[in-house]
């Protein structure tokens, strides 16, 4: 509800002014811009509605400035400058009819009531209030010219001090700017109400700048005028972007599925990725925190062997029906680079067959171990450069065994110049009245070739049933090649002296 004073309460204000002068001798803010503007100096009392706050009260010199109209919504069209103002109490609000007597003036193209004008209030508008946080958007929308929003938004477009180009105006002229939406600030004042300290604020282009405004429009176009400083945030510089590596791979994944755990192995000529996860299920969501960092690495340097390991990211792992499952996600490396993992693995499929058969192989027969029974059979083909490998966990030599039964880090086939992971095994070893045995297999890899093996194992000989017994040569892949050890030299398939 507004106040209403009496003209009487204005006397008592204006002090020598009588209730005849406001009555008959005040004008229009209209008619007080024209004369100010024609260069009319003469003393009047205008009468109108303050429409914003050009400087807010100042403490120290006891003063207010504030624009005028005939109408609360008018916009700006006379100023009372510095009027005398004794108290923050005393201080209009937007909104509120009020007489200001002085001297007519202008500055520059300002029409002005003379510095030292005093004023009344006739009719005080209803209390302005702060409206809190607000977007620029919404801050447009409401187009409220009389309560106060709080805006954050960054600094850009800052005027230059048209003496000094290497400084920023000090009145504090710019763009604060959220998103897609602007809001031109023109001046910003201190936290106390002091304009003119815009360098002082150590405010920036790129910096978030919080503030207090008050809605108005310059030539039908919005803007803050002397909005109040809040708070500022120093922009931070950019940091250095992490490279980033793309590892697609859709060719020879591989899958090892226990009880307890799985992990995915998948290569290129250049790259290689290992996963292992301690989880009963394959699907899900995995941080690297749920990764066993023995097992979960990438290779990028296959001679030397080095691994490195996973420091954070997420991979996400997902199945189909067609049983065709991926592994998305991005994981930072020791190394300082960021891992962009897509591995999709499809279930092997015999689309070619090969047949291997040998007609002589090597035992090592440790199937009445104490520990882990096992027999290792290994066969090869130097003339066509191929080799089995089976290691059986058992304590028979003959029987029908499976993948199940392979230690899956010294069984595969080598061919096609590289170690070939099998993915199922169907292996039947039948013991022959020599003594010897033989070994058929389908041996089906990664490389969606099934291998035929047929593999002739002697009968044990004195001194040369361990293959690292005596001066029989031992047999292994090493870094993707077939390698030939026979009394401390190592060979490649070739025969060529390797070490």
């Amino acid at each position: 509800m507004k106040k209403i004073l009496s003209l009487f309460a204005a006397i008592l204000v204006v002090g020598n002014l009588a209730a005849a002068t406001l009555e008959t001798d005040t004008i229009t803010c209209d008619s007080a811009r024209v004369a100010a503007l024609a260069g009319k100096t003469d003393a009047a009392i205008v009468k109108g509605y303050v429409t914003s706050i050009a400087t807010a009260f100042n403490e120290s010199k006891k003063n207010i400035s504030f624009w005028m109209a005939d109408t609360p919504d008018g916009g700006q069209v006379f100023e009372a400058y510095q009027a005398v103002c004794n108290s923050a109490d005393e201080a209009p609000a937007i909104g509120s009819l009020v007489w200001v007597s002085g001297t007519l003036t202008k500055y520059k193209s300002t029409p002005e009531m003379a510095k030292g004008c005093t004023f009344g209030i006739l009719e005080a508008a209803d209390p302005a209030v702060n409206l809190g946080q607000k977007t620029i958007a919404e801050f447009l929308a409401l187009k409220n010219t009389k309560d106060t929003c709080v805006l954050t938004g960054c600094v850009a477009d800052i005027v230059m001090d048209k003496d000094d180009s290497t400084k920023y105006n000090k009145y504090g002229n710019f763009y604060l700017v959220e998103g897609t939406d602007s809001l031109y600030i023109y001046g910003i004042l201190t936290a106390e109400g002091q304009k003119g300290k815009f360098q002082e604020m150590g405010v920036d282009a790129g910096d978030t700048l919080t503030l207090k405004a008050i809605y108005t429009e310059f030539k039908g176009k919005p803007q803050a005028q002397n909005a109040i400083f809040v708070s500022v945030a120093k922009k931070q510089d950019p940091q250095p972007q992490a490279e980033e590596v793309d590892v697609t791979i859709s060719s020879g994944v591989q899958i090892y599925k226990q009880d307890a755990y799985w992990q995915v192995i998948a290569q290129t000529d250049s790259i290689g990725i290992s996963l292992l996860a301690m989880s009963t299920q394959l699907a899900g969501t995995y941080d690297v925190a749920d990764l066993y960092a023995d097992y979960s690495f990438v290779m990028t340097d296959f001679q030397a062997q080095t691994k490195i390991g996973f420091t954070a990211g997420q991979i996400v792992v997902t199945e189909d029906v067609t049983g065709a499952v991926t592994f998305v996600g991005k994981l930072t490396a020791a190394d300082g680079k960021i891992y962009n993992i897509n591995l999709t693995y499809f279930e092997p499929k015999a689309e070619t067959t090969v047949t291997l058969t040998y007609a002589e192989s090597q035992l090592n027969d440790q199937t009445s171990a104490a520990q882990d029974p096992a027999f290792q059979v290994q066969a090869i083909d130097y003339t066509n450069m191929t080799m089995v490998s089976l290691v059986v966990y058992t304590s028979v030599i003959a029987g029908e065994y499976t993948q199940a039964n392979l230690d899956p880090n010294y069984s595969y086939v080598y061919a096609d110049g590289a170690a070939q992971t099998i993915y199922t095994a169907a292996i039947t070893v039948t013991a022959n009245a020599d003594g010897s045995y033989t070994l058929v297999a389908d041996l089906l890899c990664y490389n969606n070739t099934l291998y035929k093996v047929s593999i002739t194992i002697p009968a044990k000989t004195e001194g040369v049933e361990d293959v690292n017994a005596g001066n029989k040569a031992t047999k292994r892949i090493q870094n993707g090649q077939l390698i030939i050890e026979k009394n401390g030299v190592q060979y490649n398939v070739l025969g060529a002296k390797v070490h």
